[in-house]
């Protein structure tokens, strides 16, 4: 499922649909090729399948036309759409772009251990990963056109479930030690690199998302 205005797209194993917030009508658009994930982009949606090799789609369901943009080599961890360039992350190890417009696929950044990424309102990279692996920071920026790495000050063993407005970023970070097992929900500005605790439980919480719908900071933390 996922939002277009105030209204919504779905997809069922066998069809995508669109329907209202305030109607509750129910409109069919098309047949879903099987695909298990969607995203809005524009008046047309992208389709992939998480976990698999499958192919990320474009959907025009005004013609419709069903456009293959490119296909993974190792299986699809997480897609997140930033103006008209798509990020995707596959294996825990690779991060790629695609541009819609021009279709071009770069692989940006390759590592072990990655979580999460996303790309913020200064147009860098930010990949969420284990502080085990290089560089040792749970949090890293990547310059998209240098590719210079540095390593953000976020503590934690590992850091995952990434949003992000603007210049400000939120995500869950959880430090685990002999003594202390901790969760934090935090907030890190890529401007002055200051993390903010929002919320914390001592205990680890590896399931914990976020969703940002700003103002609001949505998460099943804890």
């Amino acid at each position: 499922m996922c939002p277009i205005g105030e209204d919504f797209y779905f997809l069922t194993r066998n069809s995508l649909f669109k329907s209202s917030y305030d109607t509750g009508i129910v409109n069919k658009l098309g047949s879903n090729p099987g695909q298990t994930q969607i995203l809005t982009y524009g008046d047309k949606v992208i389709l992939w399948s998480k976990g698999t090799k499958e192919p990320v789609q474009l959907f025009d369901y005004t013609k419709p036309e069903l456009i293959t943009l490119f296909t993974p080599k190792y299986n699809i961890q997480s897609i997140r759409l930033f103006g008209n360039m798509i990020l995707e992350m596959e294996n825990n190890s690779v991060v790629n772009t695609y541009e819609i417009d021009s279709g071009k696929f770069t692989e940006v950044y390759t590592g072990a251990g990655l979580q999460d990424a996303i790309i913020s309102g200064d147009g860098k990279l930010y990949v969420a990963k284990s502080y085990a692996t290089n560089p040792r920071s749970s949090l890293i920026c990547i310059d998209l056109v240098t590719r210079e790495t540095v390593p953000m000050p976020l503590k934690g063993n590992v850091a995952f479930a990434l949003s992000v407005d603007g210049n400000t970023i939120y995500g869950i970070s959880v430090q685990s030690s002999d003594i202390e097992k901790r969760t934090v929900v935090f907030s890190f500005d890529t401007v002055s690199k200051k993390t903010v605790s929002i919320l914390n439980i001592k205990d680890e919480d590896a399931n914990a998302f976020t969703y940002l719908k700003y103002p609001i900071l949505y998460t099943n933390f804890g």
